[in-house]
Order: C-alpha cells, then sequence, then structure tokens
C-alpha cells in the first residue's frame, strides 16, 4: 500500500478529467457530500447519470466557479455601497480625526 497518495484522487489528476465523482467535487470544494447532492437537486450543479453512477462534468463545475467568483465580487460591491453612507458620515465624530 502507497502511503504517499491521500485516501481521494489527487486534485491534479482529478482536473485532467472530462467528468469527477460527488466525492472528487466535495473534496475540491471543501463541502459534505450532502451538501454537493443538494446542490445538484437543487439545479445549482448539473450532473449526468453514467449507468447508476452520478458525475459532474470538469466544465460545469469550471463554470459554478467563475460564477460564484463573479456573484461573491458583486455582493462584495453591494454592501461597500450600502455602508458608505455609514462610513462617511461627517458627524460621527468617533471616526473624524480632529
Amino acid at each position: 500500500m502507497n502511503n504517499d497518495l491521500p485516501s481521494w484522487r489527487n486534485e491534479r489528476v482529478v482536473m485532467n478529467e472530462p467528468y469527477l465523482t460527488i466525492q472528487d467535487v466535495a473534496a475540491r470544494w471543501k463541502l459534505s457530500v450532502p451538501t454537493v447532492r443538494r446542490m445538484i437537486a437543487r439545479g445549482e450543479v448539473s450532473a449526468v447519470n453514467i449507468g447508476r453512477a452520478v458525475r459532474i462534468e470538469r466544465l460545469e463545475i469550471e463554470r459554478f466557479e467563475a460564477g460564484r467568483r463573479h456573484a461573491d465580487r458583486d455582493l462584495i460591491r453591494a454592501q461597500e455601497s450600502s455602508l458608505a453612507p455609514v462610513w462617511d458620515n461627517a458627524e460621527d465624530e468617533v471616526w473624524n480625526d480632529a
């Protein structure tokens, strides 16, 4: 038995394959397997059945991650713009440098 290899497949090898298992995706995203299954059930991530196995296409994972990055960026911008009046409040003497 080779102890140098992790119990799940090496991510570098996994990302070269066209389809990943739910377990591989859960490990990549640091989520539980049931969470990834719920994401598939809600339609957040597309999956295909190959026989009785459920697989997620590598391109689908990349699409989801790219969309998530854009959503996170948009959320941060919205939060910053909604807090601007609070941050820029000239009447707040606690934060003035006077």
